[in-house]
């Protein structure tokens, strides 16, 4: 590894670090507003560290990038139907961007018979649960738009882990790896929120925010230059 490199992971972990103290003390110690604010202020200094490494090379994640953040600044104001609407609106198509550049990767791999079967009935169960975390909202209080999109976004929440643990698993690198975790973490962070704001589960803020910034930290890691490209060579046999 050389200087430069080691000292880019050592400053992204520190920005790390200190956004992720701030955080938790914010939610602790002030209100949801003001939290949400914090979250909008820390997804922008991790733009910033992105753009510094030089991430604005890989066009698609910057796109996603910053998506992200454009959504916390809808945020800010997700009382309101229609911010709430373009808030889930511009994640969808944040985790719509993840899932095109990490499918155009495996376009190249076959996909055994019963992992298919295996997927199906794991993706069928896991929409069975969101089915049921959604029917414990009061629907009276929440505009119908916004509860389909609950169910469109969840979808596209679990092609997203799916195609990127499927991803990571056949090739098997440092770049897949990254990629996955930060799918991965944004999904937890997403369902985490979910239980904190509508099911009144407070303590699900400290999961959201921790696995939130967990996901952005691995989207910088994933554009890292230090981290070659997959060699189709090196997939996996199954």
């Amino acid at each position: 590894m050389n200087y430069k490199v080691h000292v880019h992971k050592k400053m992204l972990s520190i920005v790390f670090a200190i956004l992720l103290l701030l955080n938790v003390f914010v939610i602790y110690q002030y209100s949801l507003d003001f939290s949400r604010l914090i979250r909008l202020i820390s997804s922008s200094v991790l733009l910033c560290t992105f753009l510094y490494f030089q991430g604005y090379k890989n066009t698609m994640i910057t796109i996603a990038f910053v998506g992200i953040v454009v959504s916390d600044i809808f945020m800010l104001h997700y009382e309101t139907t229609l911010y709430s609407n373009l808030y889930m609106l511009i994640k969808m198509l944040v985790y719509i961007i993840i899932i095109v550049g990490t499918l155009k990767k495996l376009f190249v791999v076959e996909v055994p018979a019963y992992l298919k079967v295996f997927s199906v009935l794991l993706f069928g169960l896991s929409m069975l649960l969101i089915h049921f975390m959604i029917s414990y909202l009061d629907i009276s209080q929440i505009d119908n738009s916004t509860v389909w999109l609950f169910y469109f976004i969840a979808l596209i929440m679990l092609v997203g882990v799916f195609v990127t643990g499927y991803y990571s698993h056949v090739y098997g690198s440092r770049k897949a790896y990254c990629i996955s975790v930060s799918m991965l973490s944004f999904v937890i962070s997403d369902c985490a929120a979910f239980v904190a704001y509508y099911l009144n589960i407070e303590y699900f803020y400290y999961i959201e925010r921790s696995m939130y910034l967990y996901g952005l930290f691995y989207l910088v890691h994933y554009v890292n230059k230090s981290i070659k490209e997959e060699d189709i060579s090196l997939i996996r046999e199954w």
